[in-house]
This record gives structure tokens, C-alpha cells and sequence, in this order.
């Protein structure tokens, strides 16, 4: 039987920065296992490599990781479940997976930085929610609005290309259908400049929509996971910095459209939402 030495501490520290109990990580290594292992095969000094193995399938830290005899330490630089009690989703394992995975992204991009000079300091000003966001969105629009482009993929290129430049890092993500956690998010924000978007390959429009949503996060300086809403649903009810991002989205995609849609009437169950109408309006406007 191959067995290996571990710090259990380090497995504790992963517990803790993705808020799993023992039970959660039982459930998921014994997917599938014919002999369902128990907390006394996993929470000891020594443990069988095909187990650890198993642990690290969750985690992705590496084996060596688990060997390390230094005790970690708690840091809110580490994570932003180090650094926020509360999000606007529920995260299922594939969500704190990719939040994690781009953390640390954010971490190897800030010493490279500083290995090379290069500037990622902020360039767009801080708002905040008493600022109105329509006047943020106009503001906005002089530097970041792409234009008309041929297709919404090359708008939402060339919207990238220009967050960029003012030092904003966005990033994309696929959950492949045979990926057996998936996020269930579309998006999220990371202090100071990362944003990070869950490719929708069937709604571009929707995933632009995401982009600007997490733009007004940016702007706030408000870090944020996001489970967007997907349908109308007037039981939900929106923080108001989820309701200005929203605001601020809304605004700076419609720009002078913005009294054309104001005049739709009869916005409502019994019209579908004015769909046709509504489709048809934002073709032109991304």
C-alpha cells in the first residue's frame, strides 16, 4: 500500500477558503467509489497516494502542495472568500473552483508586474452608488463603447481590447459538458482590476451584458460574484449596488437608444415582454 506523509493542515486551509465540511469532501471523493472512504482515511498524518489524489482532483493545488510542513495562514490577499461573508449566488464547487483558479491567476500576474515594471495601476475613476449611472454610463461611453462592429463577437473583442488598455484584465472561462462541476455563475469581480466572464457560446449579447454588469463593479471598487438572472422575475429583489451595475449596464449599451426603448409600451406578461420589439432593438445597438 503506498502511503504518504501530509500536512492535514493544509487540507483543513482548503476546507476553510472554499467553506466545504468534511461531509461535502466525503461526498465528492466517493462519487463513484465501490468502498466509500471515511474521514479516518483522509484526516491523518499519512494517507494513501490514490486518496490524496482523490482530494486533489477537487483542489488542483498539486501533490507537493499537501507536503509542505508550513502551517498556511489565513490572508484575504489569498481569496475573496477570505475577504466577503456574503455573495449574490449560492456557489456550487465548480463557481468556488473557477473564483479560486483565477485568484490565483490574479496573484502570478501581480509578481510578474513587479518583476517587469509594468504598470496595472488604475486608470478609470471610483464611483459610487449615489453617483447616477446613466451620467457614468455617458461618461463611460467616451472611452470604452466600441462602436458598431460586423458581429457581437467582434464587439466583445474589441470591448475587451479597450478595458485593457485603461488596465482592466478580463478573463473567460468554459464549462465543458463533461465537466462534472460547473460554475453557476456567469461572472465575477476581483479587487483591484480582474474581471472574469463564463463564455456563453449561444448568447454573446448576454456575456457583453456580463462584461458591463462587472464593468459598474469595477467602478464601484465592490467585488462581487454574480448569478445574473436569466428571466424577469419581480421576486427578486436587487441591493443597490447590483441595481446600479444593472442601471449602468443598461445605460451604457443603449446610449442615445436609451429614449427609443423608454417608449415601448405595454411591457408586460400578456405581450411577452414586447420580445420581437425588443430583440430587434438591441441588434442595433450591439
Amino acid at each position: 500500500m503506498n502511503t504518504i506523509a501530509v500536512n492535514i493542515s493544509r487540507l483543513k486551509h482548503l476546507l476553510k477558503l472554499y467553506r466545504l465540511s468534511v461531509e461535502d469532501i466525503l461526498l465528492q471523493i466517493n462519487h463513484k467509489r465501490k468502498r466509500p472512504l471515511i474521514e479516518e482515511d483522509i484526516f491523518k498524518s499519512e494517507i494513501q497516494l490514490s486518496h490524496l489524489k482523490a482530494i486533489d482532483s477537487i483542489f488542483n493545488k498539486g501533490i507537493n502542495y499537501y507536503l509542505d510542513p508550513k502551517v498556511p495562514t489565513e490572508s484575504k490577499e489569498e481569496s475573496i472568500f477570505f475577504r466577503k461573508d456574503q455573495f449574490n449566488a449560492e456557489l456550487s464547487l465548480g463557481a468556488k473552483q473557477r473564483v479560486t483558479q483565477f485568484e490565483e491567476e490574479k496573484i502570478t500576474l501581480t509578481a510578474l508586474a513587479k518583476l517587469s515594471n509594468l504598470d496595472l495601476n488604475r486608470k478609470l475613476k471610483v464611483f459610487s452608488t449615489t453617483d447616477n449611472p446613466k451620467v457614468a454610463a455617458t461618461e463611460l461611453r467616451e472611452i470604452l463603447y466600441p462602436g458598431r462592429k460586423r458581429s457581437i463577437k467582434d464587439f466583445l473583442k474589441s470591448f475587451i481590447n479597450k478595458l485593457s488598455e485603461q488596465n482592466v484584465i478580463v478573463y473567460e472561462f468554459v464549462d465543458t459538458h463533461n465537466k462534472r462541476e460547473k460554475a453557476n455563475i456567469n461572472g465575477f469581480f476581483l479587487t483591484p482590476n480582474i474581471i472574469v466572464l463564463k463564455r456563453i457560446q449561444k448568447s454573446l449579447r448576454r456575456e457583453v451584458f456580463t462584461l458591463t454588469h462587472e464593468l459598474g463593479h469595477y467602478l464601484l471598487n465592490a467585488e462581487e460574484i454574480d448569478e445574473i438572472y436569466e428571466d424577469f422575475n419581480e421576486n427578486v429583489s436587487l441591493n443597490k449596488i447590483e441595481k446600479w451595475c444593472n442601471d449602468f449596464a443598461y445605460y451604457f449599451l443603449a446610449g442615445e437608444h436609451d429614449e427609443l426603448i423608454s417608449s415601448i409600451s405595454d411591457i408586460n406578461t400578456q405581450t411577452d415582454f414586447q420580445d420581437e420589439y425588443i430583440t430587434s432593438v438591441m441588434s442595433i445597438l450591439i
